[in-house]
């Protein structure tokens, strides 16, 4: 008993040694995380239902879909890399995909940008796409029906996405358009 106690102890102040290790590090601004922008959407800011929704089909490369955010910003010398993320709720019917993408002046983020096949097979992928969201076909009687419209009806499921682009060297001033798209698989939604 007093072994194993002793044991849990070291690993203890061994993770406490990490944490503390970690935080002198990150004190250093290179190596901090800058959040240079943050929107948030709602039925207030949005007007309505506070839904946004697209029967528009993802097409290969990051086509097609529909852009759902659209944000211009400058970003400081110092920062050489932007992360995008974006979470949410989401709802999904009928069998269909829910696929969401982000681009930086037109350049899809990585993972995005690098993804060259579908992987995976089926009607609910496309490159260029993320797919968050994916339940059984209408037909299946095993599924959600948590909007009560039948299986496949499915409301309310957290998603969530990030990836990075590389912005390289160059002018503080210069604009950078970060766009975000919501699109649907397969398309008829």
């Amino acid at each position: 008993m007093f072994r194993n106690s002793r044991i849990v102890i070291s690993t203890l102040f061994i993770v406490a040694w990490l944490v503390s290790a970690s935080s002198v590090q990150a004190q250093d601004n290179s190596s901090n995380l800058r959040r240079l922008s943050a929107e948030f959407q709602n039925s207030t800011s949005l007007g309505g239902s506070g839904e946004v929704s697209t029967n528009a089909a993802a097409t290969p490369s990051g086509g097609g879909g529909v852009v759902v955010y659209d944000k211009t910003l400058t970003i400081p010398d110092d920062v050489d890399v932007l992360y995008v993320t974006f979470s949410a709720q989401g709802d999904a019917h009928n069998g269909s995909a829910l696929l969401m993408n982000a681009s930086v002046n037109g350049n899809l983020i990585e993972p995005l940008a690098g993804q060259n096949a579908t992987g995976g097979g089926g009607p609910h992928i496309q490159t260029g796409w993320y797919t968050l969201i994916h339940l059984p076909a209408a037909d299946t009687g095993t599924n959600c029906n948590d909007g009560s419209g039948g299986t496949a009806d499915c409301h309310d499921n957290t998603i969530y996405f990030s990836g990075c682009y590389r912005v390289g060297s160059h002018i503080p001033t210069t604009p950078f358009d970060v766009k975000i798209k919501l699109a649907d698989l397969p398309g008829t939604g």
